[in-house]
């Protein structure tokens, strides 16, 4: 278990109980602990000088032990809210201390490294890409992210903006090339920061480098300059072709309730005249079947005669 581990009394700058104050005796034989591991062959006592009145060895000894102490006091550091302490002992990673008063061996045999794992970094980063369908597009994004493991943090990355910057242009051409043009220049563009986030945050883990992606802002996704031109003559056609659209569209909106009423009213006038006709015709028709009967019933009257019969009858 680490000396300095939190909540289990082993702190020498903690606090002893709950509220009681640091207890130095604690802290001075802790020191004397880890001295005496390392020069008293483990028996926990720092080896003494001769010493002697008003001799040398004696004033050599006195000097010493006060360099020393001076030395021991180089070790004491105190880690800020929202800091870590990553220490280490011959260049090898030991313990992270959290916030508050502590105590490492000095240099050059421990020593400490402070980081910040509460600040919010940003890097951002431009990169000219391949579209999945063989567009060339120019994007720009923004990366938010913070240190989640101070130890790895410290030993594994040396240039974090670097880093992140590196990752994000991998993730990115990753996503980019599986999306078409429009897509990207579009509303596709929170998906892909979405999807980038994503692919960034497993790289990140994979190499153990402690630090977190907090958010990726897509920034406006547009052709590179040499055929900026050409894109843009190609936007104003795909906005005719879609004003044209509209235009027929309107039209026909208007066109076809106008047609369709001038049809009823075709349709209504023509089986008007159809039941007209269909009268006149049944009426001519009853006309002539009494000519019929009169002309079998007196065959010898005069045809013109018995024409007229029905006539004047009518």
């Amino acid at each position: 278990m680490p000396w300095n581990e939190p909540g289990k009394d082993k702190d020498p700058w903690g606090n002893r109980g709950n509220d009681g104050p640091p207890d130095l005796d604690e802290l001075l034989k802790n020191v004397k602990d880890k001295f005496g591991g390392i020069f008293g062959g483990g028996n926990g006592k720092i080896p003494k000088l001769p010493t002697g009145a008003g001799n040398l060895s004696g004033i050599a000894g006195f000097i010493i032990i006060a360099l020393l102490f001076v030395w021991a006091l180089t070790g004491i550091y105190i880690v800020d809210e929202g800091w870590r302490g990553v220490e280490t002992r011959f260049g090898a990673r030991t313990i992270v201390t959290q916030s508050g008063p502590h105590w490492h061996i000095p240099w050059p045999i421990e020593d400490v490294e402070l980081i910040n794992v509460s600040a919010i970094r940003t890097t951002r980063s431009d990169s000219i890409m391949l579209t999945g369908d063989e567009n060339i597009v120019l994007m720009s994004l923004e990366v938010q992210y913070n240190v989640k493991d101070a130890q790895d943090f410290a030993f594994e990355v040396r240039d974090p903006d670097l880093t992140l910057r590196q990752v994000a242009e991998t993730a990115i051409r990753t996503v980019v090339g599986n999306n078409d043009f429009d897509s990207i220049i579009t509303e596709g563009r929170a998906i892909i920061g979405s999807e980038t986030k994503e692919i960034m945050q497993e790289i990140l883990d994979s190499y153990s480098t402690g630090l977190n992606v907090l958010t990726v802002n897509m920034g406006e996704a547009q052709p590179p300059e040499e055929v900026q031109d050409a894109f843009e003559d190609a936007i104003k056609a795909r906005e005719d072709e879609q004003r044209i659209i509209n235009e027929a569209n309107a039209y026909r909106n208007d066109i076809v309730p106008k047609a369709r009423g001038d049809g009823e009213g075709l349709l209504e006038q023509a089986l008007a005249y159809r039941t007209r006709v269909v009268k006149s015709a049944e009426g001519e028709t009853s006309r002539f079947n009494q000519l019929l009967t009169e002309y079998q019933l007196a065959p010898e009257v005069p045809a013109s005669a018995s024409i007229s019969i029905p006539w004047n009858r009518s």
